[in-house]
């Protein structure tokens, strides 16, 4: 099996904030519940307990946020491409992507890559931030609802083949 793409640095940092999202995550949703039982009662807030509505409002802002950000990362995670592998006389790709702990690797026909698309991932700066450029393609798979996330700061061991497999039509890389 040939190794066509490998994730890299950027998976390391992918797999650092994964953690912090999910502090995060707990952190908003035991304020939310802070929020829902005591919102008001501080001197700042005005001493007195807030109306149910305020109370209610600010907690499920909270968990709602909570809850959203480990869905959001969940979703993420089965996206975003580790490695790509290829066996050619096969015809088989082994795309692995991140899960909380490890890789998953799905083993399909090369001829299920229904299409893929370029992004520049390109930012202007201001005076005050740099200016990003983070290209990426998009993959579709047959069957699979979500597309794939192909960072391109990552290692491009066989740029041509990959060109070939996935956008044929794309101009080359780097």
């Amino acid at each position: 099996m040939k190794t066509l793409f490998k994730a890299g640095r950027q998976l390391t940092k992918f797999r650092f904030i994964i953690p912090f999202v999910l502090a995060c995550a707990a952190g908003s949703i035991w304020y939310g519940f802070d929020c829902f039982q005591n919102y008001g009662r501080s001197p700042g807030e005005g001493g007195v307990l807030a109306p149910l509505p305020a109370r209610l409002a600010w907690g499920a802002g909270l968990w709602l946020l909570g809850i959203g950000l480990p869905v959001a990362t969940f979703l993420y995670t089965r996206c975003y491409v580790a490695k790509i592998g290829f066996e050619e006389q096969t015809g088989i790709l082994h795309i692995s992507t991140v899960r909380l702990f490890g890789t998953s690797t799905l083993q399909i026909p090369a001829s299920s890559v229904i299409g893929s698309r370029y992004y520049e991932g390109h930012m202007a700066g201001t005076d005050e931030s740099p200016e990003i450029h983070t290209p990426f393609w998009k993959i579709r798979l047959q069957g699979r609802k979500f597309p794939l996330i192909m960072d391109l700061q990552g290692e491009l061991m066989e740029p041509e083949l990959l060109r070939e497999l996935f956008c044929p039509n794309a101009r080359p890389l780097h």
